[in-house]
């Protein structure tokens, strides 16, 4: 399999995640839903080499060790993704989503005027809770992005992945 042309596809097809996992075809994540690109499925040896291709021999070798690896990926001239890499099963499967070029503002995501008040306090301690695709991330990207634009500060993230 192609990954970078698999992540292509899914961008112009507005997907927001690519799964892989062994058993089930490669879906997209599509408004929510995972949409199944295919019908046929992935087999163990299909998700090890889609693993090996994304993470290079360093980062393969940390994964092996630990069953689990949260990392980067880029498409030249399409977009990043974060990957998930994990075993389950017996077996590797994946998640990549895509990370958005440009940062949302508070007003882009309809964040209340609270949230920008917060972000600009002198001291203090946010956190961003919620399910997995709730828009963690993005606002705490939103927030990270109107500090650094008011203020000069250090600032400190602890994420999981």
């Amino acid at each position: 399999m192609q990954v970078d042309a698999f992540l292509t596809k899914m961008i112009e097809q507005g997907g927001s995640d690519a799964h892989f996992k062994v058993g089930s075809p490669p879906g997209f994540r599509i408004s929510g839903s995972i949409t199944p690109q295919g019908n046929v499925p992935l087999k163990p040896e299909h998700t090890e080499q889609i693993a090996k291709a994304l993470l290079g021999d360093e980062k393969w070798k940390m994964f092996d060790e630990t069953n689990d690896l949260d990392c980067s990926y880029s498409v030249p001239g399409v977009s990043r993704f974060r990957v998930n890499v994990m075993r389950q099963r017996g077996s590797i499967s994946l998640v990549l989503r895509q990370i958005p070029e440009k940062i949302p503002s508070f007003d882009d995501l309809g964040l209340p005027e609270i949230c920008k008040t917060l972000s600009l306090k002198p001291r203090g301690l946010v956190l961003v809770t919620g399910p997995t695709g709730s828009g963690k991330s993005t606002t705490l990207a939103a927030i990270l992005n109107e500090v650094n634009e008011h203020r000069r500060r250090h600032i400190i993230t602890i994420e999981d992945p």
